[in-house]
């Protein structure tokens, strides 16, 4: 897995769709995640910026998207969080769902990570989503805590680089 640093507007769009993808096969699993409007190219550009969207490139074709920043985070604002990488809103295609492709996304977040010297890997997700959650401590990371976010149920996991 190769994550390919945005660099063009074009990217938001690809970014989306595959957004879009995820909400869709969520809902169709009635696991919902994210809106439709959540996932738009509009409410993207508000929260994050061209320089932390990401692309998941996999045997030369795009598969996916992360939204990835470093050393602050809405979520994480009650704690010291320099030397963090954070990473959101990862989403592979419904065409490469349930290949693997999740683990070598996480691999390469933190191979990304460990070069960009960080000590701690985190990220957050909706607390009452047991699959997700376990997908995430299979990998390693550790519960840090589950409590009321910004008007969400969020888990906050994190593993050392």
């Amino acid at each position: 897995m190769e994550l390919v640093k945005a660099t063009v507007e074009e990217h938001w769009k690809l970014a989306s769709d595959f957004l879009i993808e995820t909400v869709e096969r969520c809902n169709r699993n009635n696991v919902p995640l994210w809106t439709y409007e959540q996932v738009s190219i509009a409410l993207l550009k508000q929260q994050y910026c061209l320089e932390g969207l990401y692309l998941l490139k996999y045997d030369n074709v795009f598969v996916g998207c992360v939204f990835i920043s470093f050393d602050s985070d809405v979520f994480w604002q009650d704690r010291d969080t320099t030397g963090s990488l954070f990473f959101h809103k990862l989403a592979i295609s419904s065409q490469y769902n349930a290949k693997g492709l999740g683990k070598k996304t996480l691999a390469a977040i933190l191979t990304l990570a460990k070069s960009n010297h960080c000590v701690w890997l985190r990220c957050d997700c909706h607390g009452a989503r047991p699959r997700l959650r376990a997908f995430y401590e299979q990998f390693g990371f550790q519960l840090v805590d589950r409590k009321e976010r910004l008007g969400f149920d969020v888990a906050r996991y994190q593993t050392k680089c």
